[in-house]
């Protein structure tokens, strides 16, 4: 797993095992610093080392302990979002007491500061990045104002003067390379958290382009957006229902082989669904050669648009049925088939129905049937709409009544017309 993939798991870890690792991690380096410094400062007499290992003992401990707490949240499977602060103050603290006592020489861990906002902003959230600039600018003003108006001794862990002015080009270098050094690593996150945007990106296109063969897409974008408001539950709303069938598909898979048989169907469905998209329809289910196919659900936009979106949706399927079949011909497989469709407009309970550990998004009611009855009477290559349909669309498509029809499991007729 690559440096960027291991950023993005963690990102998904609860805040209290995050505080555990950077705890952990913040430990180590103050253990390497503390013995590194003081094998670096022993020849030097003026350098007080009892204050030196006191302070790097302090950034142990905390750290540790820090993390231990955090840990313990995180095997109790809580979030622990206070813990955060358990990490940030006492370090805030530590790092403002270690360079009063060091002066110049420690200005230099000075960058750990930005170090720190930025960690708080990549690997938490912008509430404990702000907490953690308010830190910054704190410190930063605390140690810069106080040397300058001598408020208090400053740099008394060394015994040399020249170790302690602010003002000498010692102090100048070390600021220069300061900002340099934050710079550039303001820059390198920068590009991390770049590459890292782009990999979860792409990971998340993948994944709702997975998501999407097994449910609508409009409803895998919800999914992963968080965005559940429209489909999350069931409510009643007002949709035109599409359906359609392959005539004569079952005698006709009799007599194809299984390659054929899937060819045919992954082409027509692929075609059909191609369609459907162009025209703002949600393909909700794929049932053996049928398709339902809904307007208005989870987008909407008029009664009337849902309509036309539908019948234009089904001329266009009409259309590409004998460019389907002569494609078939040319692969040798020769029967012929035609659709037959039947679309209907009302009012439908729509949404989420199944269990919690199994859901289907679906629209249910009597609409969906009369959609589904309105196509079992279409003659193939010809498509029925309801009265309900007729009505949104008459002012933009040709349509001859078929009088009124009485639909198996409907109680009353209902009066159907030909597109």
């Amino acid at each position: 797993m690559s440096l960027v993939e291991r950023f993005i798991e963690v990102q998904g870890w609860r805040t209290s095992r995050r505080v555990a690792a950077v705890s952990a991690f913040v430990a180590v380096v103050a253990l390497t610093n503390g013995l590194v410094g003081h094998v670096m400062f022993a020849p030097l007499p003026w350098v007080d080392l009892t204050y030196w290992d006191t302070m790097f003992l302090l950034f142990v401990g905390h750290s540790v302990s820090t993390a231990l707490i955090a840990l313990a949240l995180d095997r109790r499977g809580l979030d622990g979002g206070w813990s955060f602060y358990l990490l940030a103050l006492p370090f805030a603290v530590l790092m403002g007491a270690f360079v009063w006592g060091f002066g110049s020489v420690s200005t230099g861990l000075l960058v750990l500061l930005p170090l720190s906002l930025l960690t708080a902003m990549v690997f938490f959230d912008d509430r404990h990045g702000r907490i953690s600039a308010a830190m910054f600018i704190g410190t930063a003003a605390v140690l810069v104002l106080l040397p300058v108006f001598d408020a208090f001794p400053y740099a008394t862990a060394l015994d040399t003067d020249d170790l302690r002015l602010v003002s000498s080009p010692r102090y100048a270098f070390v600021v220069a390379f300061i900002v340099l050094l934050t710079m550039v690593t303001v820059t390198t996150v920068a590009l991390f958290l770049m590459a890292a945007g782009r990999l979860l990106s792409a990971r998340l296109d993948a994944a709702q382009r997975l998501i999407a063969r097994y449910v609508p897409e409009e409803v895998a974008q919800d999914i992963l957006a968080g965005n559940l408001g429209d489909t999350h539950g069931h409510h009643r709303r007002k949709l035109t229902v599409f359906f359609s069938d392959l005539v004569g598909f079952s005698d006709v898979a009799e007599e194809l082989e299984p390659e054929d048989l899937a060819l045919v169907l992954n082409e027509y469905f692929g075609e059909m669904t191609a369609i459907a998209h162009r025209h703002h329809g949600t393909v909700d289910e794929l049932q053996g050669d049928a398709l339902l196919i809904l307007f208005g659900a989870p987008r909407a936009t008029t009664d009337r648009e849902h309509a036309l979106n539908a019948v234009r949706m089904a001329a266009e399927m009409h259309e590409a049925v004998p460019r389907l079949n002569a494609r078939w011909r040319d692969a040798g497989i020769t029967e012929t088939l035609a659709v037959r469709m039947g679309i209907n407009t009302g009012v439908v309970t729509i949404g989420n129905f199944g269990t919690p550990t199994r859901m289907k998004y679906a629209a249910l009611g009597k609409h969906v049937n009369i959609a589904a009855r309105l196509q079992a009477i279409a003659e193939p290559g010809t498509t029925v709409v309801s009265f309900a349909t007729y009505l949104l669309v008459k002012d933009e498509v040709s349509c001859t009544a078929l009088g009124p029809q009485q639909l198996k499991g409907i109680t009353k007729p209902v009066e159907a017309y030909a597109l």
